[in-house]
């Protein structure tokens, strides 16, 4: 047991003396230290033991959790005016009696040499209760493991599941703004000579682009396939197109073979 304290002594010990016939008060008083003086509340352990009018507590941080406080109540009980030393990292907590009451005190170095020198030191003999116990520090380590994560997910995804997607849930379309409902409003095009090239819907509104039938073509009129002369007639190389026959070539007048300038009786 000597080893294994030697070698997880605490970091850090505090005594204190409270006059109270209540235990539960000084308990409470203990732990009120704990919580305000030591963030690492999970390696903190506290103890607390009668005394006189009162209760002497006792807090180590870190450790083995093995109190001082049954050797220091020993002590002072067998020697009122002794003085008894706790080590307490590099230097010494001094425990005595003034006025019939406990003193505790965290002396300087300099004066801790002094004390060693001349109390008494106390033995680790008595058990400590840690200030949290092992199922709630597991808990609250899982906890905090699972509130990161939470956490994590809300910075990261929340984008993704809080995003609005459009869609016809979110804008429900009327009967009468669908598509087959917009005819019954073009039936008269006709009449106008109109039809519908597009028809579009946005921004919650339909809009109708129409356009005109084209002119109905006469089968007797000639097609135009060049330049237009003689009254609408139409003549292309020597070749002469109308919708109602067959296009007719016309043929060049036979020129005599003793003209100048021809051979062979053709220009």
């Amino acid at each position: 047991m000597e080893k294994e304290t030697r070698k997880r002594a605490p970091l850090s010990v505090a005594y204190g003396f409270v006059e109270t016939d209540d235990k539960k008060a000084a308990i409470a008083v203990a732990k009120g230290y704990i919580f305000k003086r030591i963030d690492a509340l999970s390696i903190c352990y506290y103890a607390v033991a009668r005394f006189d009018t009162g209760y002497l507590w006792e807090i180590h941080e870190g450790g083995a959790g093995v109190s001082y406080l049954p050797s220091v109540v020993r002590l002072l009980a067998e020697n009122p005016g002794s003085k008894v030393w706790v080590p307490c990292g590099e230097r010494v907590f001094e425990i005595l009696l003034r006025g019939n009451k406990p003193l505790c005190l965290l002396l300087p170095a300099a004066q801790g040499e002094y004390a060693v020198k001349n109390g008494i030191q106390a033995e680790e003999k008595g058990k400590m209760s840690r200030y949290e116990n092992r199922g709630l520090v597991l808990f609250s380590v899982g906890l905090t493991v699972f509130l990161a994560s939470a956490a994590l997910c809300a910075a990261t995804g929340a984008g993704v599941w809080n995003a609005r997607i459009p869609s016809i849930v979110d804008r429900p379309l009327k009967l009468q703004s669908a598509p087959h409902f917009q005819w019954k409003n073009l039936s008269g095009l006709a009449e106008q000579g109109l039809y519908v090239d597009k028809l579009e819907y946005q921004a919650g509104k339909w809009s109708i682009i129409t356009k005109k039938f084209p002119e109905p073509v006469d089968e007797n009129e000639p097609i135009s396939l060049g330049d237009t002369s003689n009254n609408g007639a139409t003549e292309h190389d020597g070749v002469e197109a109308r919708a109602s026959g067959p296009a007719t070539l016309s043929v060049p007048e036979q020129v005599e073979a003793n003209t100048p300038g021809i051979v062979g009786g053709m220009e």
